[in-house]
């Protein structure tokens, strides 16, 4: 579960449920995680988990932020309305009721919870990219299925983190346009707007009171369209090559396999002292520099990608 400001200033670790409690292949003290773990037997969110992370993460969380800004310390969470965030009672707030959550309309979860505007997605796409990485260069001499069955719950975690880390700031304010949008609906509707209003509001289909339409309707093209216009452009833009500039000098693939060989080898013995430095500092229980370390090794895989495709 991820969740930021909206700017991307204030960023949460990521909370992570699972179905342990207490994962053997985690460290006995979770507070040396990169995100903040859970268990639940479904590893769904519940309302009990929801609250432990809004009074135990979230508060204390502006409350810094807020302090080292120069801020006093206010704040709402925006959330979609599921019933594991909240029990239909008091509205959840702390002891001051400056820092509370405010739900949003029921079903507009996919149009208007920020979270869900690229951002999850953004997420998702990054860590399995670090999965594949992992899967096609790490431990080549083992069958796939085995490399995927030994991947551990702690490097998802490390990948996830990683990922979350690198979502820019300009990715989480986008996230946040479609609530100004709606918010802006004030000057054109005084009363309370319905959701068909809004939702022909965000068309660009505005009426004022006398159904005359004060923004300028958008036209709405087929996909036979989209793609007729697609093809007659490349008619347009395109050109014949001549065939001689096509033809490309003879390449001795040995010198390449060579090459790609050596950078092969120098790769796997970077991974190798990285991993050793990775054990040593988990021993010493030193978890800021143990995930930097997992950091850069990351890093190293995704270089090491992108040399091969170079070579290929």
């Amino acid at each position: 579960m991820p969740c930021s400001n909206i700017d991307g200033s204030n960023k949460l670790p990521l909370m992570l449920i699972g179905t342990a409690e207490n994962p053997r292949t985690l460290p006995k003290g979770k507070s040396s995680l990169p995100v903040y773990y859970k268990g639940s037997k479904k590893a769904w969110m519940n309302r009990l988990l929801f609250k432990e992370w809004f009074h135990g993460q979230f508060v204390p969380s502006v409350r810094k932020f807020s302090a080292e800004n120069g801020r006093e310390p206010r704040a709402l969470l925006v959330l979609d309305n599921c019933s594991a965030h909240h029990d239909g009672g008091d509205v959840l707030e702390n002891d001051d009721g400056k820092i509370k959550v405010i739900f949003l309309p029921p079903n507009v979860t996919a149009l208007g919870q920020p979270m869900d505007q690229g951002v999850i997605n953004a997420v998702k796409k990054r860590y399995k990219k670090k999965l594949m990485l992992h899967l096609l260069l790490d431990d080549q001499e083992a069958l796939f299925e085995d490399r995927l069955k030994n991947v551990s719950l702690r490097q998802t975690i490390d990948w996830l983190d990683q990922a979350w880390t690198e979502i820019s700031s300009k990715t989480i304010e986008g996230s946040w346009h479609v609530l100004a949008l709606v918010q802006d609906t004030a000057r054109f509707f005084p009363d309370d707007p319905t959701n068909d209003e809004i939702k022909d509001w965000l068309n660009d289909k505005v009426c004022d009171k006398n159904c005359n339409l004060i923004v300028g309707d958008c036209d709405v093209y087929t996909d036979q369209e989209i793609i007729d216009s697609v093809l007659a452009r490349d008619d347009k833009d395109s050109f014949d090559f001549d065939e001689d500039w096509l033809i490309e000098e003879p390449v001795d693939e040995s010198i390449l396999v060579e090459r790609f060989d050596e950078g092969r080898e120098e790769h796997q013995k970077s991974i190798e002292c990285v991993d050793f430095l990775i054990a040593l500092m988990d021993r010493r229980e030193d978890a800021a520099e143990s995930i930097r370390l997992r950091s850069l090794r990351s890093k190293l895989v995704e270089t090491e990608w992108q040399r091969r495709r170079r070579e290929d």
